[in-house]
C-alpha cells in the first residue's frame, strides 16, 4: 500500500491516539491525528483522507452521529472503521447499518486493526474510480433489547444484521435450533427502511402441506373445501415490510418453486385465482437444514439458496459463545425476583456441554 495513505484517527485520549498513529505509521501509512469531531472535520475538510478510524464515545459529540454526518456528505465514499470499549449489539448494528466499514472493539486486537485499515485503504483506492456511492437512507432506531452478547462470534452476527438492514437485499439466516435466528431477523427489520412497516412471520414447519401455499399467498373464494370467501396470504400482508419465512428447509419441492417465482420477480397468484399480483415484501428466510449446495442432506433448490442468500448470517450455537452465558443469564432473570444466580449455579451452566 503506497505510503501517501491517509488514515485520520479521531481519539480523544492522547496515549491512544498516539499509539494508534505509531501503529499506521509503521504499516507504511501517513497517519493524522484529531482529538475529537471538530479537529476530524477540519482534518477531512484540508486533505485527502483514505481512511477514518473513529471512536464512538468522545468528548465533543458522539461517534455514530459523525458517522452518519460523514456518509451522507463529500466525504461519504471514505471507510470509516469504528471502534470502542462499550460492544453491545445495538452500537455494533447501527454502525453498520449506517455504513461503517468495519467495527472494532478495545482493547484493539492488532492483527485485526492492521487487516481492517490495509482493507479500507485498499477499497478507498478501488472506489476512487467508481465514484462516491449515494447517501446512507435514514433507518429504524429501536434498539435489539432481546440481542445479548458481546463474544467475537456474536460480534460477527451483530455487523452482519447492520449490513443486511442497510441493504434491500434477500437474507438467509442458518443455525441449530434455540439460536435467536427471528430475533435476528427482527432486528434487521427494525433497523431497516422498513421499520413502520409489518413484520410478518410464519414457520413453514408447523403448517400441513396442504394449507402452506394458501397461508404464503391467500385464496380465493371457492379454491378447496372451506374456502368461503377471499383471503390474503403473508405475501400481501407483509405489503411494503418484512416477510419472515421461518425453517425455509422443510418447504415441499413443489412450493419452493412458487416460492421462487416470488422471490426473483416479485410476483404470485391466489391459490384458485389467475390473478397476477406484485408484491414489495423484503425477504427474510430461516432453517436448521443445511442448505448450502453440495451440503449432505440439502432439501432446499439450489436456485432458490442462492436467490435467498444473497446476504447470509450464520447464528453460532451457545458453545460456541460461552463468554456470553453471564450476560445471558442476567438478561433472562430481568423481570423476576431474582438478581442473580449464584457462583455454583454460574459455574454449572458456563461447563454445561
Amino acid at each position: 500500500m503506497s505510503a501517501l495513505s491517509a488514515v485520520l484517527i479521531v481519539e480523544d485520549e492522547p496515549g491512544l491516539r498516539q499509539g494508534l498513529c505509531d501503529v499506521v505509521q509503521a504499516m507504511g501509512l501517513s497517519a493524522v491525528a484529531a482529538a475529537g469531531i471538530a479537529e476530524g472535520r477540519r482534518a477531512l475538510e484540508a486533505q485527502t483522507i483514505d481512511c477514518v478510524l473513529l471512536d464512538i464515545r468522545l468528548r465533543d459529540g458522539d461517534g455514530l452521529d459523525f458517522l452518519r454526518e460523514l456518509r451522507a456528505g463529500p466525504a461519504r465514499d471514505v471507510p470509516v472503521i469504528v471502534a470502542t470499549a462499550y460492544g453491545d449489539s445495538e452500537r455494533t448494528i447501527r454502525a453498520m447499518r449506517d455504513g461503517a466499514f468495519d467495527y472494532l472493539t478495545k482493547p484493539y486486537d492488532l492483527p485485526l486493526l492492521r487487516t481492517a485499515v490495509l482493507r479500507a485503504t485498499k477499497q478507498r483506492a478501488l472506489s476512487r474510480a467508481a465514484g462516491p456511492p449515494a447517501p446512507v437512507a435514514a433507518a429504524g432506531e429501536r434498539p435489539a433489547s432481546d440481542l445479548v452478547g458481546t463474544s467475537a462470534a456474536m460480534l460477527g452476527v451483530w455487523k452482519l444484521i447492520g449490513r443486511a438492514a442497510a441493504s434491500t437485499a434477500p437474507v438467509l439466516i442458518t443455525g441449530e435450533t434455540g439460536t435467536g435466528k427471528e430475533l435476528v431477523a427482527r432486528a434487521i427489520h427494525a433497523y431497516s427502511v422498513r421499520a413502520g412497516e409489518p413484520f410478518v412471520a410464519i414457520n413453514l414447519a408447523a403448517l400441513p402441506p396442504t394449507l402452506i401455499e394458501s397461508e404464503l399467498f391467500g385464496h380465493e373464494r371457492g379454491a378447496f373445501t372451506g374456502a368461503t370467501a377471499r383471503r390474503s396470504g403473508r405475501f400481501e400482508s407483509a405489503g411494503e415490510g418484512t416477510l419472515f419465512l421461518d425453517e425455509i428447509g422443510d418447504l415441499d419441492p413443489a412450493l419452493q418453486t412458487k416460492l421462487l417465482r416470488g422471490v426473483q420477480e416479485g410476483t404470485f397468484e391466489r391459490v384458485g385465482g389467475d390473478e397476477v399480483l406484485r408484491t414489495r415484501a423484503r425477504i427474510i428466510a430461516a432453517t436448521n437444514r443445511p442448505v448450502r449446495p453440495g451440503s449432505s442432506g440439502v432439501t432446499l433448490r439450489e436456485d432458490l439458496y442462492y436467490r435467498l442468500a444473497v446476504i447470509e448470517i450464520e447464528v453460532p450455537p451457545l458453545r460456541a459463545r460461552r463468554s456470553d452465558i453471564p450476560q445471558l443469564v442476567s438478561h433472562a432473570l430481568r423481570g423476576t425476583p431474582a438478581r442473580a444466580v449464584s457462583e455454583e449455579a454460574m459455574a454449572g451452566l458456563l461447563g454445561y456441554a
